[in-house]
C-alpha cells in the first residue's frame, strides 16, 4: 500500500566521469519536498549575499540537500567551492543525483 510516510534521507551511489577518470562515491541526501526547496531557494536569492553571487546560492542549496558524502572535500561552503574549482560541473551532477534519488519510477511488473 502506498503510504504518505517517506524516508528522511536518501542514500545513493554516484558515479561521475571527467578529466580522464570515473569516480564512484556514496552520498546521503536529505529528502526535502519541492515546496521546501523552493522556499529555501527564495530565502537565499533574496538575501543580500545571494543577490550578489549565484554560485554561493548553489553551494548553500547543496548544503541544504546533502547530509554526507564520501569525499575528501568537506561538506561546507568552502569544501563545495574547492570541489567545483577542481571538478567543474560536479555541483550540477550532485543536484541531478539528488533529483534522481528522489524521483519515483514505474518498476517492470
Amino acid at each position: 500500500m502506498l503510504t504518505r510516510k517517506t524516508p528522511t534521507t536518501l542514500a545513493t551511489a554516484i558515479t561521475i566521469t571527467g578529466q580522464g577518470e570515473d569516480i564512484k562515491f556514496n552520498a546521503t541526501f536529505r529528502n526535502r519536498t519541492q515546496d521546501e526547496i523552493d522556499a529555501k531557494f527564495k530565502e537565499l536569492t533574496e538575501s543580500e549575499t545571494g543577490k550578489q553571487d549565484a554560485t554561493w546560492v548553489n553551494r548553500q542549496m547543496a548544503l541544504y540537500l546533502i547530509e554526507s558524502m564520501e569525499t575528501e572535500y568537506p561538506v561546507t561552503d568552502e569544501g563545495f567551492n574547492e570541489m567545483e574549482q577542481d571538478r567543474p560541473g560536479l555541483m550540477e551532477a550532485l543536484f541531478y543525483a539528488y533529483h534522481k534519488a528522489r524521483k519515483v519510477e514505474l518498476a517492470k511488473n
